[in-house]
């Protein structure tokens, strides 16, 4: 069926097809390329979380430049909130329950970006102070540490 509701005498189908050439790899075994499959598959995933959870998927503007520049700090915001999550992650006293490799952007910014805090300046130094009733406080105050020591 066509898009205006018109029956189709023959059928209409698009096929994806994707080839691969892998100069200097002609003994590659078939396990490894259906590794590297799913490994594009993973990217696949990256790329769909990039544009849903940080609201990508329509750019503001009709010029090319100007939605170059929000795809590049959206690409940049996107790789902070993921070393935020995955050093949450590594902190034993994070809330979760069960074990977990990776967390979705989405989530990290509902549970630590939206968390009430700010930022005390007192005797030359800035603090940050965080709320004490989420979980994850701790855990962002020894990231936050980390982070400053780290610079």
């Amino acid at each position: 069926m066509e898009r205006n509701g018109q029956l189709m005498l023959v059928p209409n189908y698009e096929v994806e097809s994707y080839w691969v050439r892998l100069e200097g790899y002609e003994h590659v075994r078939m396990s490894d390329v259906l590794a590297l499959y799913h490994d594009h598959a993973t990217c696949e995933q990256f790329h769909s979380e990039l544009k849903s959870d940080l609201d990508l998927e329509r750019l503001p503007s009709g010029k090319m430049k100007t939605n170059a520049l929000v795809l590049v700090m959206g690409a940049f915001v996107y790789n902070l909130l993921r070393l935020i999550g995955q050093d949450l992650l590594s902190d034993p006293r994070h809330p979760l329950h069960h074990k977990v490799k990776r967390r979705r952007i989405k989530t990290i910014i509902q549970t630590v970006i939206t968390m009430a805090g700010r930022l005390v300046r007192r005797s030359r130094q800035i603090w940050m102070k965080l709320t004490r009733r989420s979980g994850y406080s701790e855990p962002l105050l020894n990231v936050y540490q980390k982070w400053r020591e780290a610079r």
